[in-house]
């Protein structure tokens, strides 16, 4: 959700806000709180006001997650960047540093 406004200097202002309901199953293991999506289905219905709340209670079908490319957590990478959101395979977990050799008990 959005909208447009003047501040009171005559300033236009953009703001946005996130309706945030509790985590369905799948997202439970992540967080416990998720963004609302509307189904595509129920666009005419929410913007005509023809929809209550519990239109955006829905989990949309479909969700899945994946590990994805460094450049996510790079904030020098623009949002705008496709590479951000490709699949990456996962990276083994490091070994653990090398043990000295045991000496000799006899």
């Amino acid at each position: 959700m959005w909208e447009r406004w003047r501040d009171e200097n005559g300033e236009e202002v953009i703001s946005a806000r996130i309706i945030t309901p509790d985590a369905d199953r799948f997202m439970k293991s992540i967080h416990n709180r998720m963004p609302a999506m509307l189904h595509p289905n129920d666009f005419d219905a929410w913007l005509d006001g023809s929809a209550g709340k519990e239109i955006l209670m829905k989990a949309p079908p479909g969700l899945q997650e994946w590990i994805v490319n460094r450049p996510m957590n790079n904030v020098r990478v623009g949002d705008d960047d496709p590479a951000t959101a490709v699949p990456a395979e996962p990276e083994a977990p490091p070994l653990p540093p090398e043990l000295p050799p045991l000496g000799s008990l006899f």
